[in-house]
């Protein structure tokens, strides 16, 4: 049973993977790759109908595609979804910002799609929002509300929250590579 569900899904994610480079073309036979299965045409239908069905398809294609580091291409889609609330593509959006994939680089931007899913209780970004406010990465630094709201995202269960406090506020414990402005730690941001 396992293995099938496996199966499934992966033939599932090649589909709409593939699905948002698919040229249509037409022949006697009919129609391979009609237009409307690609990500441009589900971009236009969203904008236009805010069926949440759509939404969530079509998001999780862009997520799809920044995963495979097609972020020009992911970016519109994942704006758009954004805008209306979907969590995991302000996340994209913010690491997009952060390191500078198909976009310019900035931590303002980063910070700021991370604010407006921490705000809607996103145990993630509030994590990643609160490390932000430790750090002063993007935004201006504030250690008590950075650890009020990994706080809050330990309370949801966020493992890495969990694990971010029992190491009294270090990092590294959590982001192998530290990524903190001037390569700083915890112990010399003077946050514990």
């Amino acid at each position: 049973m396992k293995l099938l569900i496996t199966l499934l899904f992966a033939s599932l994610s090649i589909s709409l993977i593939s699905s948002c480079f698919a040229t249509e073309y037409k022949d006697q036979y009919g129609t391979t790759n009609p237009i409307e299965e690609s990500i441009e045409f589900q971009l236009d239908n969203l904008k236009t109908s805010p069926h949440n069905g759509t939404l969530t398809v079509l998001c999780w294609k862009a997520h799809e595609l920044r995963k495979a580091s097609m972020n020009k291409r992911a970016l519109p889609v994942l704006l758009e979804c954004a805008k209306r609330g979907h969590d995991i593509s302000m996340l994209d959006l913010a690491s997009m910002y952060e390191t500078g994939a198909g976009v310019e680089r900035s931590n303002q931007q980063a910070a700021k799609w991370l604010k407006k899913s921490s705000d809607r209780g996103f145990s993630t970004a509030q994590l990643y929002y609160g490390i932000a406010l430790l750090t002063g990465k993007g935004v201006k630094q504030n250690i008590a509300e950075g650890k009020a709201l990994i706080h809050r995202a330990a309370a949801q269960a966020d493992h890495l929250a969990i694990n971010l406090i029992n190491s009294n506020y270090d990092i590294e414990s959590i982001i192998p590579d530290g990524d903190l402005k001037s390569n700083q730690t915890a112990k010399t941001l003077n946050i514990n």
